[in-house]
């Protein structure tokens, strides 16, 4: 679940600008930020359904499947998210796709060998 953290934070670093553009009512100053807020709630939204079902409503862990399966529904709106995260913060993006890379060989050299 490590190389799962930097999706998370840039999803979580979305949340915060969604929450800051509402409190400083960017959307009354520049009319696309409406666009942006409204599109950016509606995955924040999504997101928190599927994560609901998938704790609330998840039949079984046990089993033949993969852990995550429920919540793979989600990823197409987190990855969204993460998106406008990283227009706002890059050199965060790349520090978090930097470590996940150095997680992914860091997996693959202690499964090697």
């Amino acid at each position: 679940m490590l190389f799962w953290a930097p999706f998370g934070m840039l999803a979580l670093v979305s949340v915060w600008l969604l929450i800051r553009s509402y409190r400083e009512r960017l959307s009354l100053v520049a009319s696309d930020q409406v666009d942006i807020e409204s599109s950016a709630l509606l995955l924040v939204l999504i997101c928190g359904a599927v994560f609901l079902v998938a704790v609330v409503a998840a039949p079984s862990l046990d089993g033949p499947w993969y852990a995550a399966r429920d919540l793979l529904p989600a990823l197409a709106c987190g990855a969204a998210l993460c998106a406008w995260g990283y227009r706002h913060y890059p050199r965060m993006g790349n520090a978090l796709a930097a470590l996940t890379l150095a997680g992914t060989l860091a997996l693959l050299i202690a499964g090697r060998f």
